[in-house]
């Protein structure tokens, strides 16, 4: 029999995800537990395994979620490539920050989400458009998806992680500008910071620009 919340209407798969991301995305993946899963929902904790085996399944699932939500418009006849896969780039990291706390399942789980598939299949169309064989298409989709990981996991950390702010505080960057430090201390004396959007459009842009050009190259 289907279990049922309190108001007895019946529980299903995807309002049990919903919750789970909500309390990552309240505290993180620590404050997660099939306890707090079951009294967020109004279940007994054991009726959620009727929906998942385990909670590692769970995660999967969580991931599966999350990556699900990537939409990479496919390549159209006369775009320029590098637009779409800088465009690609952006969708990638916008699907990711959207729960910056839930991170960490997309570097230690597997994704076999199939909807994760469609972005896939139109990110290659976009590469295979811009000239490259499906060898180092494979190869530039590994390496997009290395950047945009990366730079979501640094955006994570200045948005959610509370010490990240102290890490980088002037004081703590100034004692890395003494002794022999002096191209760090000529960054700091006269870097313009600039905005993280900034940084991300200027990395996606120098990306697809080195995955292309190489076809042209070789």
């Amino acid at each position: 029999m289907t279990p049922r919340k309190a108001d007895g209407a019946p529980l299903a798969l995807e309002q049990i995800i919903d919750a789970a991301l909500a309390i990552i995305d309240e505290g993180g993946l620590d404050a997660l537990s099939m306890r707090k899963l079951g009294a967020r929902l109004g279940v007994d904790a054991s009726s959620l395994y009727y929906h998942v085996a385990s909670q590692a399944a769970l995660y999967d699932r969580i991931a599966d979620r999350i990556m699900s939500a990537i939409h990479i418009r496919p390549w159209r006849p006369g775009e320029s490539p590098r637009d779409a896969l800088i465009a690609a780039g952006h969708a990638y990291f916008d699907a990711l920050t959207a729960h910056p706390r839930a991170l960490p399942l997309l570097t230690a789980r597997p994704v076999r989400s199939l909807e994760l598939g469609r972005a896939y299949d139109a990110l290659l169309g976009i590469l295979y458009a811009g000239g490259l064989t499906p060898t180092d298409a494979l190869s530039a989709a590994g390496s997009l998806g290395w950047f945009v990981l990366g730079a979501a996991q640094n955006f994570a950390a200045q948005h959610v992680e509370p010490g990240y702010a102290e890490d980088i505080a002037p004081e703590r960057l100034a004692e890395l500008a003494q002794a022999e430090r002096a191209n760090v201390r000529r960054m700091l004396e006269e870097a313009a910071p600039r905005d993280f959007r900034d940084d991300l459009d200027r990395g996606l842009a120098a990306l697809a620009r080195g995955l292309l050009e190489r076809e042209a190259r070789d």
